[in-house]
C-alpha cells in the first residue's frame, strides 16, 4: 500500500525539524484540490484509463487504483474504468497490443509518450481511431514533461501537475 502525498510532506517535515512548514504545504494543497473537484463537476465519476507508449504497437495499461497517479486523478473525481481494473495480472499495469485497444476506452484516456513517433503510432492506428474516447474527444496525449508531476504526486508536484491536468480534463469531458 503506498502512503498519501499528505502523510510523507509531514513526515518529510517533522524529519526535517518543519512540520508547521509542511503542514501548512499540505493545508493549501488541500484547498486546491477542493477547489478544483468544486470547479469541475463533471469530473465526478468520470471514467478514465491511463495509459504509457514505451515501445510500438503497445501500450502498458495501469490496472490498479492503488498507484499515486490514480489517487490523484481520484482525488478529482474521476474513477478508474472497470475495463482497466479488470486487467489480469499482479503488477500496477499490464501491456496491451494495438489488437486490444478497446481496454482503453473510457470516458478519458490519458496516455504518455515516451516518444512522438510512439504517438504517430498509436494515434494513426484504425482500431485507436475508432474507440468512442477518440471520437468523442475523451483522448488526452501526455509528453513526459506532462507527465512527470502527476507521477511524482507529491506536495511540491501535484500543484504542477493540476496546472496541466486539469484544463486538459475540462476538455476531455467537455
Amino acid at each position: 500500500m503506498r502512503d498519501s502525498w499528505q502523510r510523507i510532506a509531514t513526515s518529510g517535515g517533522a524529519a526535517l525539524g518543519r512540520p508547521e512548514e509542511a503542514a501548512e504545504l499540505v493545508a493549501d494543497l488541500e484547498t486546491r484540490l477542493s477547489e478544483a473537484v468544486r470547479e469541475h463537476p463533471r469530473f465526478a465519476g468520470r471514467t478514465y484509463t491511463f495509459s504509457q507508449a514505451h515501445e510500438a504497437g503497445a501500450l502498458s495499461v495501469m490496472r490498479t487504483p492503488d498507484d499515486v497517479t490514480a489517487a490523484l486523478l481520484e482525488e478529482l473525481g474521476l474513477t478508474m474504468s472497470e475495463r482497466a481494473t479488470g486487467l489480469a495480472g499482479s503488477e500496477f499495469s499490464v501491456r496491451v497490443g494495438f489488437e486490444e485497444l478497446e481496454v482503453v476506452d473510457a470516458d478519458v484516456a490519458l496516455v504518455n509518450f515516451y516518444a512522438e513517433d510512439l504517438r504517430d503510432d498509436l494515434e494513426n492506428n484504425a482500431v485507436f481511431q475508432r474507440l468512442p474516447v477518440v471520437r468523442n474527444g475523451g483522448y488526452v496525449p501526455l509528453t513526459n514533461e506532462e507527465f512527470a508531476p502527476l507521477r511524482a504526486s507529491t506536495v511540491l508536484s501535484i500543484p504542477v501537475a493540476l496546472d496541466v491536468m486539469v484544463p486538459k480534463l475540462e476538455e476531455a469531458v467537455g
